[in-house]
């Protein structure tokens, strides 16, 4: 008899793990956490270490330019506290009155599907940097025929000492080249990053 009592017990409980255990994995499921090893989906920086040509009407900042053109693709964010960092990149136009389009063109080194892009501009008014009003991004192939430019603007506050922004394109084309145009406001602008991503 007491064995029949000992085994029925065992069954009881045995029922209930299989309980608890249904309700934690519902718990689990309705929370989202991944059970079964999926990959998140994360962003891919396909440009960090890329090199990229310059428009010859570029003049770099003596102080904060970018003398090897690799700040631009380096992985870093722009210090949005310190103008002075040296993660910015510091350019104008050569004639800043006739405020030519100045554009950098990032070399991805194969075809590779761009899901977006996103600059990274910074404004520090009292020393003369002014986020632009435009920036284009186009891509490219071959580097010889473009896709259809997309533009974002934003409206410089000049009344603002210190501003981030970012200016940010959903691309979703494949492409080996990305050239990415500023239009500037009539004085220099500071870049922190061009990220092109997958």
């Amino acid at each position: 008899q007491a064995s029949k009592q000992i085994a029925r017990r065992f069954l009881m409980m045995k029922g209930n793990v299989k309980y608890l255990g249904l309700i934690l994995l519902i718990a689990v499921l309705i929370s989202g956490c991944n059970l079964f090893g999926k990959k998140e989906n994360k962003l891919i920086m396909l440009s960090v270490g890329k090199k990229y040509e310059l428009s010859s009407n570029i003049v770099k900042h003596n102080t904060y330019g970018d003398p090897n053109d690799t700040k631009l693709t380096d992985g870093i964010w722009g210090d949005k506290t310190n103008a002075s960092d040296v993660t910015w990149s510091g350019a104008m136009p050569e004639d800043r009155e006739k405020n030519d389009l100045c554009f950098y063109i990032i070399d991805l080194e194969k075809v590779e599907q761009i899901g977006s892009v996103k600059v990274q501009a910074f404004q520090q008014s009292d020393w003369g940097i002014v986020i632009p009003p435009q920036i284009t991004v186009a891509v490219s192939e071959d580097k010889s025929t473009w896709d259809e430019p997309i533009v974002v603007n934003k409206t410089p506050n000049t009344e603002l000492q210190t501003v981030e922004e970012f200016y940010d394109f959903t691309v979703g084309k494949a492409g080996r080249y990305v050239k990415v145009t500023i239009k500037p406001h009539h004085t220099w602008f500071w870049l922190g990053e061009i990220a092109v991503l997958k």
